[in-house]
């Protein structure tokens, strides 16, 4: 499958068949010159209410993650963002580009699926590859390998030593705190720069602090407006699911008078409860340190705190930066929470949190 991205542009020019249980499929972009100085390309795949990212080779290359493979007959959609070395996401990042509807695979099933690595682990992999690479170099220039008489071959130097984990060793509001605090570390040092909840990585390379980007994915775009809006300077009579006129709004099914000035809202009725309930609602999840684990995969029964949650609410946990970094320090591939008809289960991968805590959430109400 082949996209070529032009700006904020993206369009599928080659659609290949993709089926359920493919592993490994392959899909290349084609960037314009505006992405020319843009590091930490990602592209997002999304199909029904399943999303992965997939950090993009040097050549623009990636595989489709398996898990959005997973439901024949739903639509495949794919995007891509990147990232300055300011953390901040351009061009804007592309909408989604329709490449077709998941076709049935003829044996591979869900269970026989690979799982595909974090956002967070692919930054880990990529930063300690660049680490061990660089430091390869180092140790080959500190050793005189490239000293060689004029004309001759140098000879092969030792190899480098192994890098190391990417340790996020604080948090600094800006980039000239952390400059001010540490204006030289250790190559390999690493800080988070930003808030808990928002914030971009710096890495000491030797001379500066580089940025890898957020480990968290960019903010989607603002939707459109909606209809239906009424201020002071509305000056007809309108009605319908609202009566009223002026700045004046009721809902119709109150049979009250219009509540004088455009600054009273609508806070009671049927819409108004309809749409509060479709609102995600904040809670929180505590873990236990005890686990259950089989084949691999960790699990714990839990509940939300602060919200209620139906068969058909779907369970987001919200992990800061600290947190994250006590998973990954933990060696957990992944952490996250599965609905089962109003019970809720939480599975780590590959190792269980070494212990519990409170953990925020986002629940949100779906329907097929």
């Amino acid at each position: 499958m082949k996209l070529t991205v032009n700006g904020s542009a993206i369009r599928c020019l080659e659609r290949s068949i993709v089926t359920t249980g493919m592993a490994g499929a392959p899909v290349d972009f084609a960037f314009d010159e505006a992405w020319d100085t843009i590091s930490g390309k990602t592209a997002v795949f999304r199909c029904g209410d399943v999303e992965r990212q997939m950090v993009l080779d040097e050549n623009g290359g990636a595989v489709i993650p398996v898990e959005v493979l997973h439901t024949p007959g739903r639509t495949l959609y794919i995007g891509v963002y990147g990232a300055t070395d300011s953390g901040a996401t351009w061009p804007a990042p592309t909408p989604f580009c329709d490449c077709g509807a998941v076709q049935l695979g003829a044996a591979v099933t869900e269970e026989a699926a690979d799982i595909t690595p974090t956002l967070a682990q692919q930054v880990l992999l990529a930063a300690e590859s660049a680490q061990a690479i660089a430091q390869s170099v180092r140790d080959d220039a500190d050793s005189g390998v490239f000293d060689g008489a004029d004309g001759a071959d140098g000879a092969d130097g030792a190899d480098g030593a192994d890098g190391h984990g990417l340790v996020i060793m604080g948090l600094y509001a800006t980039l000239a705190a952390l400059q001010a605090a540490h204006p030289t570390a250790a190559v390999g040092d690493a800080y988070a720069v930003g808030t808990s909840v928002s914030n971009a990585i710096y890495v000491w390379d030797g001379s500066n602090w580089v940025s890898l980007g957020s480990l968290a994915g960019p903010q989607g775009p603002t939707g459109p407006q909606g209809p239906n809006v009424i201020n002071a300077d509305t000056a007809t009579t309108f009605s319908g699911v609202l009566v009223g006129s002026g700045g004046s709004v009721t809902v119709q099914a109150v049979d009250s008078a219009p509540a004088s000035g455009s600054a009273a809202l609508v806070t009671s009725g049927g819409v108004y409860n309809a749409l509060n309930a479709a609102k995600p609602k904040v809670g929180t999840i505590t873990l236990s340190a005890t686990w259950a684990e089989s084949g691999g995969v960790y699990s714990q029964t839990v509940t939300v705190t602060g919200a209620t949650v139906t068969a058909n609410s779907k369970v987001d946990l919200q992990l800061g930066a600290a947190a994250l970094q006590l998973l990954l320090n933990d060696g957990v591939a992944a952490l996250w929470v599965e609905n089962d008809n109003g019970t809720l289960t939480a599975y780590a991968l590959e190792a269980a949190p070494s212990a519990g805590g409170t953990v925020q959430c986002t629940v949100t109400e779906v329907t097929a």
